[in-house]
């Protein structure tokens, strides 16, 4: 791989020199900051108009995620049968429809638990369509020179999107109520389908190249391919164990926070949250940081930098210490969020069109399945060591993505491949 060339100019100009891009990432940016405020409205609503209780609450947020899980692998091997547009369209179409029912319902006082649930895990699934769709259609509208900047944008604005959407949907439902901003989800949704029909790059239609086990075989392709290529094992194991980590510290932070250091609920919110922020400047200086070292070299740089974070927030305290929390957090999103942008623009170069969507698939299936036993373990060591040390556990596990990307040969390459050769793997 080439080191990369584009600058912040190069990211901001890519809108405007690729204009189907530039509607592809105004469509989805849309669409993300209607999601983020989807993920806080439904359970807003489960509270305040269905009166749920903390199991139900948990299960709409438990409903959003866990299609990734059970459907998966399958829609991965579903996506890189189809074009990825027409895919896209449709999720947002469906996502549109069922916000509206969802309205309806509220509005003629009919809502039950068992439509908001329903709205949760069609929300998911559309997200597990949705995403692996948008990853593979990606490269068709810019030059590969330009993924690196391409892919800056794309993450950046997904991390603003995801600080910003639940504040919006905050302000939203305290100034006009929640049907107001489940409307406003559902207007993103058509916003987004909106932009990618106005896309004019022509999609080459997929290869059939089904094999006599049929979706099965074809899963099983995507599996193989992922777990026998050297690069790409390094990607997903990385994912998973940052996953474990992340899930695990996020799971006790406003635990650690409001009890062990004694910080008032309402400024623990401000400072959770400021967090978020740390993946739009990892999206902004990836580039930069793979054309010092190049892309190999960074990604173990950024990593391990992140690992060196994450051991400054047990060191949180009250008054002037709670600092340790802010910048150990702000740095962990910011490194995950850089080491992606170059990760994902490896792998949308590297990996055979054909296999595209699965292997992204296939790194998410293992990210989300780590994330829940992140969560346990922190129980776990929260009740046998206390919090503070329960953290310290989990910041020190992080180490274990660093181990995994030196093994793996990332910090003996300068720059990870440009295309697939099958005599490296």
């Amino acid at each position: 791989m080439n080191p990369h060339k584009p600058d912040s100019r190069a990211r901001r100009s890519l809108l405007f020199r690729r204009r189907d891009f530039g509607l592809l990432w105004l469509g989805e940016t849309t669409s993300v900051t209607g999601s983020a405020m989807t993920s806080v409205v439904l359970p807003l609503i489960a509270v305040t108009v269905l009166d749920a209780g903390t199991f139900v609450i948990a299960l709409v947020e438990a409903a959003i995620w866990l299609p990734w899980l059970v459907v998966g692998l399958p829609a991965g091997a579903l996506i890189d049968r189809l074009r990825s547009r027409g895919v896209m369209v449709w999720c947002d179409v469906v996502g549109a429809l069922t916000i509206v029912l969802l309205v309806v319902s509220m509005a003629l006082d009919a809502l039950t638990v068992g439509q908001l649930l329903a709205a949760a895990l069609v929300s998911g699934v559309r997200a597990v369509f949705f995403e692996p769709a948008h990853y593979k259609y990606l490269p068709l509208l810019v030059e590969d020179d330009e993924l690196p900047a391409a892919n800056s944008l794309v993450h950046g604005s997904e991390s603003a999107s995801v600080v910003a959407g639940p504040a919006l949907a905050g302000v939203v439902v305290g100034a006009f109520g929640a049907l107001a901003a489940l409307l406003a989800d559902a207007v993103t949704f058509l916003v987004s389908a909106l932009c990618l029909l106005g896309i004019r790059t022509r999609e080459p239609r997929p290869e059939r190249t089904a094999g006599p086990g049929g979706i099965g075989g074809e899963i099983a392709e995507g599996v193989r391919f992922t777990v026998r290529d050297r690069y790409l094992r390094v990607v997903a194991l990385t994912g998973g164990l940052l996953n474990f980590t992340l899930a695990g510290m996020g799971a006790l932070q406003v635990v650690f926070l409001v009890r062990t250091n004694g910080v008032p609920a309402a400024l623990a919110g401000v400072v959770v949250g400021l967090a978020g922020l740390g993946g739009v400047v990892g999206a902004v200086v990836a580039t930069f940081i793979a054309r010092r070292l190049g892309s190999a070299r960074a990604v173990v740089a950024i990593i391990g930098t992140g690992v060196v974070c994450g051991l400054l927030v047990p060191l949180t305290g009250p008054g002037p210490a709670l600092g340790w929390f802010v910048v150990g957090t702000l740095g962990q999103v910011a490194t995950v969020v850089a080491a992606n942008v170059l990760m994902a623009g490896f792998t949308q170069r590297y990996c055979p069109r054909e296999l595209l969507a699965r292997v992204m698939v296939v790194s998410r299936v293992v990210a989300y399945a780590t994330a829940p036993l992140g969560a346990v373990a922190a129980g776990a060591l929260g009740s046998a060591l206390g919090v503070r040390g329960a953290m310290w556990v989990l910041a020190l596990s992080a180490a274990s993505a660093v181990a995994v990307q030196v093994l793996g040969g990332l910090a003996r390459t300068r720059d990870l491949p440009a295309t697939y050769d099958p005599s490296r793997t």
